[in-house]
């Protein structure tokens, strides 16, 4: 999951995470091809995913880089259809 930030976001983000934290998010809303407005760290921000995540959907990431872009990998999803945890591996 790349995510898409101005530079002030970034330097908002990289201060609060470092390689390998674990983050809760939730999507907000799913715009065009895979782009998704997400919550996370106390910022919303456009994430771009090839996975199929739906508004509402809870999920957990892991940071796997910083520089010299912000990458999420997606550990686990929840969603409102099925109240359940799936593993992404």
């Amino acid at each position: 999951m790349k995510l898409y930030l101005s530079p002030k976001e970034k330097k908002t983000l990289v201060g609060r995470i470092t390689t390998g934290d674990l983050l809760e998010a939730e999507v907000i809303e799913c715009l065009d091809y895979h782009k998704t407005v997400i919550s996370v760290g106390g910022l919303t921000i456009i994430a771009v995913s090839n996975l199929d995540l739906r508004t509402g959907d809870r999920i957990v990431v892991e940071v796997t880089q910083l520089e010299p872009k912000i990458i999420f990998n997606l550990i686990f999803r929840k969603n409102k259809r099925s109240k359940t945890l799936k593993v992404k591996v």
